[in-house]
């Protein structure tokens, strides 16, 4: 609605007064200023017209009008030095006063007491309390207002007198302005609530990247394998497809730390996290680090052949990485071992079961030699008679 050089100043003005208060209260301050801007600003065109048609004997509503436009910055000012239920109250008073006096003095033609509907709105907004008997009194003394007005403010017996042109011509702008200003409260308070929505987002989304990441390694940690683990279970349950998960051991990871020290075991394990997080390509792909120096890697959609061959890749990029490990005995760089396991969730298995064949897998892949990749249907094969 506002481009974007517009909207930065207006929402910088209508947030005077809310630095430093809760996400509520900030709401509640810009709901008031937008009011006091909105009754300043719709004033304007009205104090313009007078004064084109005919200022000298129009003088006593433009002199009128303009006490009612003080008001309203003075409303805005007890916000911007915290005085805000002063605010709220002067902004509410001023704005059903102003509406009143001004159809009084020129009568309900003017349609003045049209603005009482886009109020009685505000003023729900405003008195956030969600008792049934303070929401008819919100909606009701505007609208009751708006009826006095309608019925006994009448042409031809109000103290200012216009031609009943003049008061058609200013009706209709009345009318336009008034679906303008309902425009206006609407889109004021989607936009607070959607900037709301987006910083609780914002602020969630932060707590989970800090909840679910492994300090060390930078990579999802156990919480975050679990629960990414039970989503995709879930998610491939539905889909009938098939869930791959891939068990990694660094091998004899206790040789390198007594070897080299705790600190260098820090660093290898980060630069094993890099390694396999360099792999898993796909953004459904999960690496996570399941504890000590064990790892494990969640392929959605991905068959027995697929996870092998991402364990191989696995293997080769550690073993490229040539961390130097010269207290082993399967090779004189740092290497792994992986067992991968595969399965189409079902009702009736759970994903533990698939988390137990890898790591069988993987205790194949040790008993093989290490720095290898085996399967679990590799474990099956061998347990047929």
């Amino acid at each position: 609605m506002f481009n974007l050089g517009l909207a930065r100043p207006v929402g910088a003005f209508w947030s005077i007064g809310c630095a430093g208060q809760s996400r509520e209260k900030r709401r509640q301050i810009r709901l008031v200023n937008q009011l006091m801007m909105l009754g300043f600003s719709l004033t304007l065109p009205y104090q313009v017209f007078f004064l084109l048609y005919d200022s000298s004997r129009l003088l006593s509503i433009l002199l009128v009008n303009l006490i009612f436009m003080c008001a309203y910055v003075v409303g805005i000012w007890l916000n911007s030095v915290a005085r805000y239920e002063l605010a709220r109250f002067v902004g509410v008073a001023t704005t059903l006063t102003h509406l009143f006096v001004i159809s009084f003095a020129m009568s309900a033609h003017i349609g003045a007491h049209l603005f009482y509907i886009p109020m009685a709105g505000m003023m729900v907004l405003l008195y956030s309390n969600r008792d049934f008997s303070h929401l008819l009194a919100q909606l009701g003394i505007p609208l009751l207002l708006c009826l006095i007005c309608q019925f006994f403010f009448l042409h031809g017996i109000s103290p200012v007198s216009l031609p009943e042109q003049v008061e058609n011509l200013l009706y209709a702008m009345s009318i336009g302005l008034c679906v303008m200003v309902s425009g206006f409260v609407s889109y004021f308070y989607r936009s607070d609530t959607e900037h709301a929505e987006k910083e609780q987002d914002r602020i969630q989304a932060e707590l989970l990247r800090l909840g679910g990441v492994d300090q060390l390694t930078q990579i999802a940690n156990r919480r975050r394998l679990d629960e990414y683990l039970s989503i995709e279970w879930g998610r491939m349950r539905r889909q009938g497809r098939s869930l791959s998960v891939l068990m990694i051991d660094i091998d004899l990871f206790k040789n390198y730390n007594d070897l080299y020290g705790h600190q260098a075991g820090d660093d290898s394990l980060r630069d094993v996290a890099s390694a396999l997080n360099n792999i898993a390509l796909r953004p459904g792909d999960l690496v996570a680090r399941y504890g000590g120096e064990e790892f494990m890697i969640i392929l959605p959609d991905t068959d027995d052949a697929g996870a092998r061959r991402v364990g191989e890749q696995a293997r080769e990029a550690v073993y490229k990485s040539a961390i130097t490990h010269a207290d082993s005995d399967v090779a004189s760089v740092l290497t792994i071992s992986v067992g991968t396991a595969s399965m189409i969730p079902t009702a009736k298995a759970h994903q533990d079961e698939l988390v137990k064949q890898a790591d069988q897998a993987l205790y194949l892949a040790k008993k093989a030699g290490r720095n290898c990749v085996k399967s679990a249907c590799e474990l099956m094969q061998a347990k047929e008679p």
